[in-house]
């Protein structure tokens, strides 16, 4: 087996193994992986009802594939997913099953991709990612979601994967694949637009810092003259605000009277007169840093240079590497957005302007009224591993980074160039996802990704001292202090278990005969965290500083596996239609499917068919019911519900804000109130930082989570935190938007035998 080494120098990447072929064991874990990985997005796919936005999906895909056409509507997101349902329910049918098959499918092919980069990153490093990609719970849980959020993780791994490896090859091919990647991201969903951003914002400042940091430094007066033009300056002057944005189905011309406002106002005149002047100066800095020769020379072979200056300047025939790339865009994006050539104009519309403009106004929006700290919440709370490792990671790449300026190291070699890749990616992604006004959990996957990447490159640089690793002796000196950290583990889980329930029930004021919950005692937390200092101690006293900080890693790191893999359980199965998990956000209750069920038994019982049922159902249960009822033919829709006593309806579904509109004329029915869908009790993290108004609202919030933080030592805050990581037991009651069944008195008896069946 061929090995190629990486430089001995020290740096984020010294000690990768890379090899070109696939060990037999290596290929034997990703066939494992990638088996589990299907097993567990395919299993029970169809047993929890379809989300709010699912059934706009999943009902969308089922009229395109019926024969009713499909219009790109910016709301939705991008036409890949109707399409590629459209085709599932021809091949398979159209259930609560098969609409979840092609997240499904991407999500298992995900786990095991990380292959494409182990020659690169090293194979200890593809396997940890493959491994993290299986256990997580983001992933795992909207794998099993038909949003678009799996297909852009899937994109986005392979357009990073093709860009590194067009870099490290040269070959135009990797480029392409990337780019393709990209173009079907475009065709998903509208992060394309914030990914590429990042990607090509990289490119961009990195060739910067390495043929011209004076060009770099003058990037910072952008920002600072946008903040000026667009902030300040229309303040002082009071000049009108820029128009809006038209974001709801604008037609050719309200674009056309928006770009004239945009450029027509005196803000955006000033800034695109100082990016003229800007660039001008940019222009002649990089010339006289030899920018434009450097990257002749190295393309003409005299001097070497950097990966990705090489790649650049090295590419063979670049006006047909951009004619092959226009083309793709054409070929992939222009049939979907046009839904196959049927909707040519409104397509490329709203898929180019259309679908812009509405997420850029959503912005300012806020839909979900989330916080600015939502995903610092979010993301430890499921992906421990890649949140603690990936930081480490942040911090160590920054470090190296600084010591090479410091050393005035111009040297860049690929598996640094890979690094700190991953660690602007973390970075920016997310930064710019926490300051977007729209804040949802299934945009949580688009953080993830980069942390899981960067953490299994920073847990594999520590567990790659194959010094010890080869010792048998040193191996066993290893096994004790883990064994010992592993049992002060498991005891401080037992005890915390029964303080944690004693705490809560005396702050409920449980009272049981024979059981005191007051009687309380010190947190086993504290007890157990002074132990494992103890032993880390002892081992620092006996071991090597390298050894104990493995010990340490393996110790957190199978702690963290384990809570992974639950938390993933609960989410995906245990708990994944009642929105006790925080990545839940809301949920459509059982009672819904439950619900068709007894009509479809109660239709079959009258009617001799299960799907003949008359029903009536108004504009506040609309989704998921439109779905749901599709098969229905006397299903009516009528947004605010009967109007007069209904002549031949057996069931009418009307939310709570319609019952007593239509209550007059519902005599001859029993109404029965159930909760429709319910949500998370979101007060759990915005009280961490109650938001307040005015210009000191942030430093009021940080004090606020500094304050929340510091008052952990009490028992109750602690005890109640931890019974929701460990035991998803929310400080609150679930919310609920509820739902009234009308059902015709004669046939009660048979509504209440079917949904008991």
């Amino acid at each position: 087996m061929m090995t190629s080494s990486v430089s001995t120098e020290t740096s984020p990447s010294k000690e990768l193994e890379i090899k070109s072929q696939l060990s037999r064991w290596e290929l034997a874990l990703y066939v494992l992986f990638t088996l589990i990985a299907a097993l567990t997005r395919f299993w029970d796919l169809g047993s929890r009802a379809l989300h709010h936005d699912e059934s706009l999906h999943a009902y969308f895909s089922w009229l395109y594939y019926k024969g009713f056409g499909y219009v790109h509507d910016p709301m939705m997101h991008g036409p890949f997913l109707f399409h590629t349902n459209a085709i599932v329910y021809t091949l398979f049918g159209d259930s609560d099953y098969t609409a979840r098959i092609v997240p499904a499918l991407f999500g298992t092919i995900l786990v095991p991709l990380p292959v494409i980069l182990r020659d690169l990153i090293g194979r200890r490093t593809a396997l940890l990612a493959s491994f993290l990609l299986l256990i997580s719970p983001e992933m795992l849980y909207y794998s099993r979601f038909i949003r678009n959020d799996i297909y852009g993780a899937l994109w986005g791994l392979l357009m990073f994967a093709g860009l590194i490896r067009w870099v490290a090859s040269r070959n135009p091919l990797w480029m392409h694949i990337a780019w393709i990647s990209w173009v079907f991201l475009f065709c998903a969903k509208e992060i394309s637009f914030i990914i590429i951003f990042i990607f090509a914002s990289f490119i961009y400042l990195y060739l910067l810092l390495v043929h011209s940091k004076k060009a770099l430094i003058w990037n910072l007066a952008v920002p600072i003259a946008w903040v000026l033009t667009i902030k300040v300056l229309p303040e002082m002057l009071n000049w009108a605000p820029l128009p809006a944005i038209p974001f709801d189905h604008p037609t050719f011309s309200q674009c056309l009277d928006y770009a004239f406002g945009m450029i027509s106002s005196p803000q955006v005149q000033l800034f695109a007169l100082f990016l003229i002047v800007w660039l001008g100066i940019l222009f002649v800095i990089l010339r006289r840093d030899g920018f434009w020769k450097s990257l002749v020379y190295i393309r003409k072979g005299y001097v070497s240079g950097d990966p990705l200056s090489e790649a650049i300047a090295c590419m063979p025939q670049p006006g047909k590497q951009l004619a092959v790339m226009i083309g793709s865009f054409m070929v992939i994006a222009v049939p979907l957005y046009t839904s196959l050539y049927t909707n040519v104009l409104g397509g490329l519309l709203s898929g180019s302007f259309g679908q812009l403009f509405y997420w850029l106004a959503q912005h300012e929006e806020r839909r979900g009224g989330q916080p600015w700290f939502y995903y610092a919440v979010m993301q430890p709370l499921y992906e421990p591993i890649p949140t603690l490792f990936g930081l480490i990671g942040i911090l160590y790449g920054v470090f190296w980074l600084a010591r090479k300026f410091y050393k005035k190291d111009s040297h860049i070699d690929l598996p640094f160039f890979i690094y700190m890749f991953l660690v602007y990616w973390a970075i920016m992604s997310f930064a710019i996802y926490s300051w977007a006004g729209e804040k949802m959990p299934w945009l949580s996957l688009h953080i993830a990704l980069p942390f899981l990447l960067l953490a299994s490159l920073v847990i594999s640089r520590v567990l790659s001292n194959t010094e010890i690793l080869a010792n048998e002796r040193q191996i066993g000196r290893l096994l004790l202090p883990i064994s010992v950290l592993l049992i002060i583990a498991a005891w401080t889980f037992i005890q915390m278990a029964s303080w944690t329930k004693r705490v809560v029930d005396a702050a409920n004021q449980v009272s049981i005969p024979g059981y005191n919950p007051n009687i309380i005692g010190i947190s086993p937390l504290y007890i157990g965290l002074a132990a494992a200092i103890i032993v880390l101690i002892i081992s620092l006293w006996f071991l090597r500083f390298r050894t104990t900080m493995m010990v340490l890693t393996i110790t957190i790191l199978t702690l963290c596996v384990i809570y992974t893999i639950r938390s993933a359980i609960q989410a995906s199965y245990v708990y994944s239609d009642v929105p006790r998990e925080m990545l839940i956000y809301v949920q459509t209750t059982p009672r819904v499917p439950n619900l068709i069920k007894a009509f479809e038994y109660v239709s079959e019982k009258v009617n001799g068919t299960p799907e003949s049922a008359s029903i009536i159902y108004d504009s506040e249960v609309s989704w998921p019911f439109v779905w749901y009822l599709r098969n229905f033919p006397n299903a009516s829709y009528e947004p605010q519900g009967p109007t007069s006593a209904p002549k031949n309806a057996q069931f009418v579904i009307v939310g709570v804000a319609n019952q007593n509109k239509v209550e007059p004329y519902m005599k001859g029915y029993t109404s029965f109130v159930y909760p429709m869908r319910w949500w998370f009790p979101e007060s759990m993290y915005r009280d961490l930082a109650p938001e307040t108004s005015g210009k000191d609202s942030f430093v009021h919030q940080l004090g606020s989570i500094t304050n929340n933080l510091w008052n952990l030592r009490e028992p109750e805050r602690q005890a109640k935190l931890w019974r929701y990581y460990i035991y998803r037991e929310p400080d609150g009651t679930l919310d609920s938007f509820d739902m009234v069944v009308y059902v015709r008195n004669d046939l009660l008896p048979l509504f209440n035998q079917g949904r008991t069946q």
